[in-house]
């Protein structure tokens, strides 16, 4: 196949991509690819792919790149951008893994944040604290605080998830996810004021999370402003579907608080029979228990 007919094929798949015809354009795509094994043409394929929602397809073709430099780290640092996108943690971590980030300390970040996508906070822990140690890019460290923050919210270590947070608020303050972790945080440690104040930024930023409004629930329940924890459990109810035993349980403590001690134990007969050990639905129960005497 001659220069000619490659460009005249190239055009003719630019005009289905134009026409949204994106199969017909990657049909041409493979066959140039096979023809001509390049790299322009596996990025291409990888795109239109990507754009119609074929994600295995987009990220199998973007790795493939990497065959023709498999010890070049700025590729590497490239393709894990774009795998970013179709968030590919594991083949992400698998392409980073062997970038010298002694050179590209980015790369420790992306690993971190990628390690918490998956829930493997330990070496998520790891390579943030690593990246923070580095002496680069001082912006993306207060991210990386950040995602160090929400690394210890998970281990349950709140009052170091606080310490992160509150280093880099000035960055997150039109961030509702930033304010949900703080106000879930002070709940946490019994510091209930403090979570309101941070859970009424998180609303006014989005209201129609779910965890956000759940988050709100049980900070007015612990504040013993019951009405407006039930305001919020209406709120919930009305964007998500979902009906878990967190919820259920927070309903429950609003019904109590309310005196709507039948609507309480209505509520508390949904929760799951394996959840019967659970001893905040044990807890609940006792006290639907003391009422009814």
């Amino acid at each position: 196949m001659d220069a000619e007919e490659i460009n005249r094929l190239k055009q003719t798949a630019e005009e289905y991509i134009l026409a949204k015809k994106y199969l017909h354009a990657a049909q041409i795509y493979h066959r140039l690819l096979d023809e001509t094994n390049s790299m322009d043409f596996k990025f291409r394929l990888a795109e239109i792919y990507l754009h119609i929602g074929f994600t295995e397809a987009s990220d199998k073709y973007y790795v493939s790149v990497l065959e023709d430099f498999p010890d070049n780290d700025e590729m590497r640092m490239e393709i894990s951008s774009l795998l970013i996108q179709s968030r590919n943690w594991e083949k992400l971590i698998e392409v980073l893994s062997l970038v010298d980030s002694d050179k590209k300390s980015e790369a420790d970040f992306i690993l971190g944040f990628a390690y918490l996508k998956t829930k493997d906070y330990k070496l998520s822990k790891h390579y943030l604290e690593k990246f923070i140690k580095s002496d680069n890019n001082p912006e993306l460290k207060v991210e990386a605080g950040y995602y160090l923050g929400v690394v210890n919210y998970f281990e349950n270590n709140f009052e170091e998830a606080i310490k992160r947070f509150k280093e880099s608020e000035f960055h997150h303050n039109n961030n509702a996810d930033f304010y949900f972790y703080l106000a879930s945080s002070y709940r946490m440690l019994g510091m209930f004021t403090h979570a309101s104040l941070y859970i009424t930024k998180a609303l006014r930023l989005n209201k129609k999370k779910p965890d956000i409004l759940l988050e709100a629930a049980k900070i007015y329940n612990k504040l013993e402003q019951f009405k407006k924890a039930n305001k919020y459990l209406d709120m919930y109810s009305e964007v998500s579907k979902r009906v878990p035993t967190d919820y259920l349980l927070t309903l429950a403590e609003t019904y109590l608080g309310l005196k709507h001690i039948e609507e309480a134990e209505m509520v508390i007969s949904l929760i799951d029979e394996d959840e019967s050990d659970n001893p905040e639905v044990i807890a609940i129960k006792s006290r639907i228990q003391q009422s009814l005497k």
